[in-house]
């Protein structure tokens, strides 16, 4: 079976390719890879949990997501501080994982993070704030 480059079943591959870039020295092009990684968790649970899409990864690519999302928030926070959106974003996946995971109060808080984060960094009528704002209501 194939996968097209938006899938889930990827992410570790990409997170893979980011810290070999690292390693290399080519850290923008790390964190572009990075930021794909982000972005394909973050769209796949949030349409999972907030739009009822029939996705459903399996547990181990849950585990392994949440430990590169884990891994990949302390390199954003490094090299970015602790205030870009690209850093909400991932706070905002690892609260989606935690939500899909069953914990409810440690996905409050990545995802209050996430909200905060975004609100202050691109305003609250960008899409990621609105977004991170509606994922809150599901664990509110």
């Amino acid at each position: 079976m194939e996968y097209g480059p938006e899938d889930y079943r990827l992410t570790s591959r990409y997170y893979l390719m980011s810290e070999t870039l690292r390693n290399q020295g080519k850290t923008v092009e790390a964190r572009n890879v990075l930021a794909k990684v982000v972005s394909i968790w973050k769209e796949c649970l949030f349409r999972k949990l907030c739009h009822s899409v029939a996705v459903n990864p399996d547990e181990l690519s849950i585990v392994e997501a949440f430990d590169n999302l884990k891994n990949g928030l302390l390199v954003l926070e490094n090299e970015l501080g602790t205030v870009h959106p690209l850093v909400g974003e991932c706070e905002e996946a690892i609260g989606l994982i935690e939500m899909e995971r069953g914990d409810f109060q440690i996905a409050s808080e990545h995802l209050q993070r996430a909200y905060e984060i975004l609100n202050n960094s691109v305003g609250q009528f960008d899409k990621r704030t609105e977004d991170a704002q509606e994922v809150l209501k599901w664990v509110g």
